[in-house]
């Protein structure tokens, strides 16, 4: 078994579909952040696709008029929660009806914040998907994560 919390890496790809369903293909990768533990590093990948397409980051013609973006998460984690993120959790002083206090808070505070604001502006739809082991996106994601420079510490 592999030591929890360890390096985590993202691996996130942007697929656009034309009507005719020609589809465009790009992969964004970043190095690892030490300390990082699965869930975390689900949410920083939701969160940084969600920064990217606000910013417009993504190569031209990928983001050109969307009727609807669709986030695929291989995390359930991440899609069973966002909706208690958005709209109970943030409304509950970031606490589980238990009382006990959300894990990974400042993460889902980022996530939820970015969400909204792409959510302005396009019809959002995350979704779960099963992920697939050796997938060459995560298989790069992972590869890349030894060399890496921009090794950080999440803060959570």
């Amino acid at each position: 078994m592999l030591p929890r919390p360890r390096r985590g890496g993202i691996g996130i790809r942007f697929v656009r579909t034309d009507d005719v369903g020609n589809e465009r293909v790009f992969d964004h990768i970043e190095a690892g952040y030490t300390r990082a533990t699965n869930n975390q590093m689900e949410l920083k990948a939701a969160s940084v696709a969600l920064r990217l397409i606000d910013a417009g980051k993504l190569p031209a013609g990928m983001l050109d008029n969307p009727r609807k973006i669709d986030i695929i998460t291989d995390s359930q984690y991440v899609a069973d929660n966002l909706r208690n993120a958005l709209f109970e959790w943030s409304n509950n002083r970031w606490s589980r009806h238990s009382g006990a206090p959300v894990l990974n808070v400042d993460l889902w505070k980022d996530v939820t914040r970015e969400y909204k604001k792409v959510a302005r502006s396009s019809r959002l739809e995350l979704k779960w998907g099963r992920g697939t082991r050796g997938a060459t996106l995560t298989t790069r994601s992972r590869t890349s994560l030894p060399s890496s420079r921009l090794a950080r510490r999440l803060g959570c």
